[in-house]
């Protein structure tokens, strides 16, 4: 039996959202005990946006200044190496590690999907890598869902036409 539905990247351990992939819809899937689902056909989306957040930053710095702080402590307490180990473990290996993880993972962002009547903020998708590896796998499936064999260029979009441009 040939599988319905294809997993895009994507999770969120916070917001309990998973995003799938279908033959002519994306299906977003919200909760953990008591689920809801919205198909988003792909001739319905108007737009696929994401843009860059903050938090990117800001945890870097955090875990920075953490990890600097744990430095302080553990050469001020050298002499006692048992002190040393300890906030060593805590202050510096730990917020390290975060840092770097954070650092792997990349941008973070802020992805939605508009269609004629909603705006779904998609909150499974967190960094910027995983929209844009989304975007790549959807856009030419919409864009053949809606007749066209490429997106709407820039010049298309500026004079407002929904035909492809002449060609000269």
């Amino acid at each position: 039996m040939k599988k319905k539905y294809k997993k895009l990247k994507g999770f969120s351990s916070f917001a309990y959202q998973k995003l799938f992939l279908g033959q002519d819809h994306l299906l977003v899937s919200d909760g953990y005990m008591i689920e809801s689902y919205r198909r988003l056909y792909f001739t319905d989306i108007e737009t696929i946006t994401y843009s860059r957040t903050g938090t990117y930053s800001v945890m870097n710095y955090i875990f920075g200044a953490i990890t600097f702080i744990g430095l302080l402590l553990v050469s001020s307490t050298w002499n006692n190496p048992t002190a040393a180990w300890t906030l060593g473990f805590f202050f510096l290996a730990i917020p390290f590690l975060m840092l770097m993880a954070n650092l792997i993972k990349g941008p973070s962002c802020l992805m939605e999907v508009t269609t004629g009547v909603q705006r779904i903020k998609l909150r499974c998708v967190s960094r910027e890598r995983k929209a844009k590896s989304i975007l790549k796998r959807t856009i030419p499936l919409i864009a053949r869902a809606q007749g066209r064999e490429s997106p709407l260029s820039t010049e298309e979009l500026e004079s407002g036409s929904t035909e492809p441009a002449a060609a000269s």
